[in-house]
């Protein structure tokens, strides 16, 4: 009887857990070519660089909303300046052409070396 009774309690946990899942989990998306190449345009080759780093290194998630404005959701980086600099760049910009998913979530990886 008790191996019945803890039978019952692991497998309503376990039919809990299925319920509790997501089943469409949002991922972001690569950037398309023609997309990443208009946020390139607009960020320019500037990027706050630290002291003792060529490079500026930097994840970019946004989305595109329905008037083709870009909107910065998260910037992440080691570089404390690069968010207010990339979200300063990118916000509200219009891309000339959206993707065709409307507030579909993209990553864009960015690597800005110093010339």
């Amino acid at each position: 009887m008790k191996n019945l009774k803890l039978f019952f309690l692991v497998f309503s946990l376990y039919a809990m857990n299925i319920f509790a899942t997501d089943i469409n989990p949002v991922v972001p998306v690569r950037a398309t070519d023609q997309l990443r190449a208009e946020m390139i345009d607009l960020i320019g080759k500037r990027c706050p660089y630290e002291y003792d780093k060529d490079e500026c290194k930097a994840y970019v998630l946004f989305k595109v909303n329905i008037n083709g404005e870009i909107e910065v959701l998260n910037v992440i980086s080691a570089n404390k300046k690069a968010e207010p600099y990339l979200k300063q760049k990118l916000n509200n910009k219009i891309v000339e052409r959206p993707p065709y998913e409307v507030d579909q979530i993209f990553n864009l990886p960015l690597r800005i070396i110093r010339e």
